[in-house]
């Protein structure tokens, strides 16, 4: 405002290592989620605000620039005690991969997992370049899975994202699964060598990884 304090700030994704201020001047840590490739970030309704950016702010399922945001419930963030697993994943199919690339999660646990909030992401050359942000409402039952890929994978393809992975070709790559608290649940690093220091479920620098993937084969 014209005091020069902050009416409004917005903090997005994670984690915040360059130690972004909220509107109370402390260390933002509540973070927003990192949109995917061409997505927008929308409150989850107009004027909505708590100051918890991680509370207020949802990516949005359809952009709406200059008119009122779809209102959407806030996310009621469910820790995860990695019980959903990547199960499976295509990140180099035959032909063109665009629409085609898939990641299916599978909840290995007795009990219905709430991932709302948590981010799937895939990258190459060291970094996570795109990433998948659950919306409210993504359940998985005991036992269950949930496919989630481009718009040419199947018809019954639960949760669509927009898909650029790692074919590994001469380097590894790496897919991950991280909970609405910033906690990694999941990650598979494939290919080799690991020259770009992925790191692993520990924190660690990978040293087991999964075979790279031919073309057209999935990777289980």
């Amino acid at each position: 405002g014209c005091d020069d304090a902050p009416e409004d700030t917005l903090v997005y994704g994670a984690p915040n290592d360059d130690m972004w201020l909220d509107d109370s001047g402390d260390v933002a840590t509540s973070l927003a989620p990192k949109p995917g490739e061409s997505a927008a970030l929308a409150r989850v309704m107009d004027g909505y605000d708590t100051d918890e950016c991680g509370e207020d702010w949802i990516e949005a399922e359809l952009a709406t620039p200059g008119s009122p945001n779809p209102a959407s419930e806030p996310i009621d963030c469910v820790w995860g005690a990695r019980q959903v697993k990547i199960n499976e994943f295509m990140p180099d199919p035959d032909g063109a991969d665009a629409d085609l690339e898939w990641v299916e999660l599978y909840n290995s646990s007795d009990d219905t997992v709430s991932i709302d909030g948590w981010t799937l992401a895939w990258g190459k050359n060291g970094s996570y370049s795109g990433s998948k942000v659950f919306s409210v409402g993504t359940d998985l039952g005991p036992g269950a899975y949930l496919l989630v890929g481009g718009e040419l994978v199947d018809p019954d393809v639960d949760v669509l994202a927009d898909m650029d992975m790692g074919n590994a070709g001469s380097n590894s790559d790496a897919v991950q699964l991280v909970d609405c608290e910033d906690e990694v649940q999941d990650t598979v690093v494939y290919g080799g060598p690991n020259d770009e220091g992925w790191v692993d479920d520990s924190g660690s620098v990978a040293t087991s990884l999964a075979e790279g993937p031919g073309g057209g084969e999935s990777l289980a």
